[in-house]
């Protein structure tokens, strides 16, 4: 009979310890479904986060097309009145009154 308590003993004991590791992995679970929950709740964050930046870039670059639309209708423009202005300075008549203009330059800067 003595073998048979010592089987039963070590029956119970084997019980006591598996009941302990069981407990364990329960807590261990528990500590793991916690930290997936936070885990999921950053990369939904993240999820979010990335279309916001997704839809801001999306803007910016539409901004940026618009800007460099007027800028090349700027250039354009520019370089249209560049041309008015060289055609005008080079023409027969600024270079005629050029002596009257600078007469009138003298004559306003006396005045002051």
């Amino acid at each position: 009979m003595a073998e048979g308590a010592h089987t039963t003993e070590a029956l119970q004991k084997a019980i006591a310890e598996l009941r302990i590791e069981v407990a364990t992995l329960q807590a261990e679970r528990i500590l793991l479904s916690a930290e997936i929950k936070e885990l999921t709740l950053a990369a939904n964050e993240a999820r979010r986060d990335k279309k916001r930046v997704g839809e801001d870039l999306a803007a910016s670059q539409g901004r940026e097309a618009v800007l460099q639309g007027r800028i090349h209708a700027l250039e354009a423009a520019l370089q249209t009145e560049q041309g008015v202005r060289a055609g005008l300075v080079g023409s027969l008549s600024w270079r005629i009154t050029e002596p009257l203009r600078r007469v009138m330059k003298l004559v306003r800067s006396l005045r002051r």
